[in-house]
């Protein structure tokens, strides 16, 4: 009896536990999911930030995302672009000395120094497109927050629709 409650146990605890999670191959659909976005948030920006004037340093999490297809059309659109790929971050930001206090900030071992570049910080964050569902990107360009939701097709799950208008969020 012990063993049947053991498998059973295991069993509901093997169906709780998720898959890793390894990045998809880009298929055609989500890619021009990703170019759509690009276009309608490089049309944004230069909405508020003059083009000729501004110089952009866009911050990847990972590399080969969407951050190098959006810095290509800011380029394309007159904005002066330079691209950083975020550093690894540390294992454990704390250090155990005489007391319990944050690390005195000096790099971790595996993590890479990253020099800022000129111009102001991008950042972004773009949900994946999902059929039938909504979608947001979130740009932060300095201190200011943009964000837009979209719409998927279920039909053709690359397609995007705005849900909305732009919203914005300035220094304070």
């Amino acid at each position: 009896m012990r063993w049947i409650y053991l498998v059973s146990l295991s069993v509901f605890l093997a169906a709780c536990a998720a898959p890793p999670r390894f990045p998809q191959p880009k298929d055609a659909q989500s890619a021009a999911f990703e170019e759509r976005i690009a276009a309608d948030t490089v049309k944004q920006i230069a909405r508020l930030f003059p083009p000729a004037k501004t110089q952009l340093n866009v911050v990847s999490a990972t590399p080969g995302s969407f951050g190098p297809l959006l810095a290509d059309k800011l380029r394309g659109q007159g904005f002066g672009v330079s691209e950083t790929i975020e550093a690894k971050p540390r294992a454990f930001p704390f250090s155990f000395n005489d007391e319990f206090r944050p690390g005195s900030g000096t790099p971790g071992p595996g993590s890479v120094p990253v020099a800022a570049a000129p111009g102001i910080e991008l950042r972004y964050l773009l949900d994946p497109p999902h059929a039938g569902s909504i979608s947001r990107i979130t740009i932060r360009i300095g201190g200011a927050v943009l964000a837009r939701a979209y719409l998927t097709d279920s039909h053709n799950p690359g397609a995007a629709a705005p849900a909305g208008a732009w919203t914005y969020r300035g220094d304070k």
